[in-house]
């Protein structure tokens, strides 16, 4: 029996990766976290959400997911962020305090 990929899980899983990169922010700025360790935490998530949107192209909403990548991909160009949810908090926070 085979069960095909549900939007909603994916969903799911990328707001679970928003909130630990940022919690990861928040530790970065306390200094918390030796570098070498939030680097590799910091790069976990950045592929996981890649995978998740990829993984993405194997339900219904292929369209919505791929738009999804593509802006994955220009939020970890332009400004680092693991997942475009986590891009939109980092501008927040930047234009607003």
């Amino acid at each position: 029996m085979s069960r095909s990929v549900r939007s909603v899980h994916l969903i799911l899983v990328i707001l679970l990766i928003t909130l630990v990169a940022q919690i990861l922010v928040q530790l970065r700025l306390a200094a918390a976290l030796p570098a070498t360790l939030d680097l590799v935490l910091v790069w976990f998530l950045i592929l996981l959400n890649l995978a998740i949107a990829i993984a993405g192209w194997w339900t219904a909403h292929r369209v919505a997911w791929t738009v999804y990548l593509l802006l994955s991909v220009a939020g970890l160009v332009l400004i680092g962020a693991a997942t475009p949810l986590a891009a939109v908090l980092l501008l927040r926070q930047y234009w607003w305090g």
